[in-house]
């Protein structure tokens, strides 16, 4: 977290204080990355992206859903 602000750091971090969507949203992910990171269960983003991969490609080839399994 601390290489994200860093960077952005160059840019007026007080400016996003206007826009707490921004902020929660960032802090959100963040926490939940960390969380995930912290309790070994970083594979639940990577069979997230397949679902979301895969139900993405049925929608446009018209083809069956994929399962939440």
């Amino acid at each position: 977290m601390w290489g994200v602000v860093a960077f952005f750091a160059y840019d007026n971090v007080l400016e996003w204080m206007r826009h707490p969507l921004v902020m929660v949203l960032l802090m959100t992910v963040f926490i939940g990355f960390g969380y995930l990171f912290a309790t070994g269960n970083l594979f639940v983003l990577s069979n997230l992206y397949h679902f979301v991969y895969a139900f993405a490609m049925s929608m446009i080839m018209g083809t069956a859903r994929p399962n939440l399994s």
